[in-house]
C-alpha cells in the first residue's frame, strides 16, 4: 500500500510509519528480540515533513524511497528558504563529523566523507509529536500503553543530528545497560545518534543506538533529525579498519543502498520499493 498522503517525501501524516524491526546491528538482538516481535508495536503517533536527496529518475540508483523530488507546501516560500538553509548547515557539519569519526578508528579524515559525495542517502525529518492526550481525538481509540511518538529503533543511516530545539520534557529515551534512560533537552545542543552503518564499518566500535520518542504529556513536540549516510554504491565492511583496532563484531560487508532501500521499505507504508 501507498502512504495515505500518497508519497514518501513532503507530508507523512499520522500512523503512517512504525513496525522499524530489528537490525543485525541492535543490541536488543542480541538479548533475543526479534523482528516479528519488534512488528507488533503500535504505528507512530507523530506527523513528519521529509526532504531529502534528489537524484534524476533516469539515474541508475533511483528510487522513489530514496531520491524522489521534494515536496513542498504551496505558497510557503519562507518556509521552503528556512529548512533548506538547515539542511545545507546540517551538511556541512556532518561532513565535520565524518573527519572526526574517521580520526578516532586511525583512518584518513576524508575515508568516510569521500564515500557520501555522489549519491548520499541523506534525508531530514521534521517531526511534530502531540500530546498524548490527543490520541483518542485524533485515532478514534484510546491509546494502548505502549504507544509511542516513534517506536524503539535504531536509525539506518550512519548517524543522526537531532535538534530538540523547544521542548521542554525529556520524551527521547535511549536504550542503555540498565534499560531505557530519558536524554533531556539541552539548549542549543544536539543530540548525534549513531546509525546502523557506522557500526557496521565500525565492527560496533560505535555502536549503533536504540531510541523512541514518547509522546509529551500535556504540551506538543517538535523536533528536526537530519539522517546523514554514505553514497548508495558504497561498500561497507569493518575489514577496511586498521589491523591494529580488533572490531566487536565482524558483519558482512553490505552495499548502503541495498541496506537503506530494505530497512526504509519495511518502516513505512509505502510497499516495496
Amino acid at each position: 500500500n501507498r502512504a495515505q498522503t500518497g508519497n514518501f517525501r513532503g507530508y507523512i501524516g499520522f500512523f503512517e510509519q512504525g513496525s522499524y524491526g530489528v537490525d543485525e546491528t541492535d543490541k536488543r538482538q542480541h538479548e533475543g528480540a526479534t523482528a516479528k516481535a519488534a512488528e507488533k508495536a503500535p504505528l507512530d503517533f507523530k506527523e513528519v515533513f521529509h526532504i531529502g536527496t534528489e537524484l534524476s529518475q533516469d539515474h541508475p540508483f533511483y528510487t522513489d524511497l530514496l531520491y524522489s523530488d521534494n515536496v513542498w507546501p504551496e505558497g510557503e516560500p519562507e518556509f521552503r528558504a528556512a529548512l533548506t538553509e538547515y539542511y545545507d548547515e546540517m551538511l556541512k557539519l556532518s561532513e565535520q563529523m565524518h573527519e572526526l569519526f574517521a580520526l578516532a578508528l586511525d583512518l584518513p579524515p576524508q575515508f568516510f566523507a569521500s564515500k557520501a559525495r555522489t549519491t548520499p542517502m541523506n534525508s531530514m525529518n521534521c517531526v511534530h509529536y502531540p500530546p498524548l492526550n490527543q490520541f483518542a481525538a485524533t485515532s478514534g481509540e484510546e491509546a494502548s500503553a505502549d504507544q509511542m511518538g516513534i517506536g524503539a529503533h535504531t536509525d539506518f543511516e550512519a548517524f543522526t543530528l537531532l535538534n530538540q530545539h523547544g521542548a521542554k520534557e525529556a520524551c527521547l529515551d535511549v536504550y542503555a545497560e540498565n534499560g531505557w534512560t530519558a536524554v533531556p533537552p539541552i539548549e542549543g545542543g544536539l543530540v548525534v545518534n549513531v546509525g546502523d552503518m557506522l557500526a557496521r564499518w565500525s565492527g560496533d566500535l560505535f555502536r549503533s543506538t536504540v531510541h523512541r520518542a514518547r509522546n509529551p504529556t500535556s504540551e506538543d513536540r517538535t523536533s528536526i533529525a537530519f539522517f546523514s549516510h554514505y553514497d548508495f554504491d558504497a561498500f561497507v565492511s569493518p575489514k577496511d579498519l586498521p589491523s591494529h583496532l580488533t572490531p566487536e563484531r565482524k558483519y558482512a560487508p553490505v552495499r548502503a543502498g541495498d541496506h537503506m532501500l530494505k530497512r526504509v521499505a519495511a518502516a513505512n507504508l509505502t510497499g516495496e520499493p
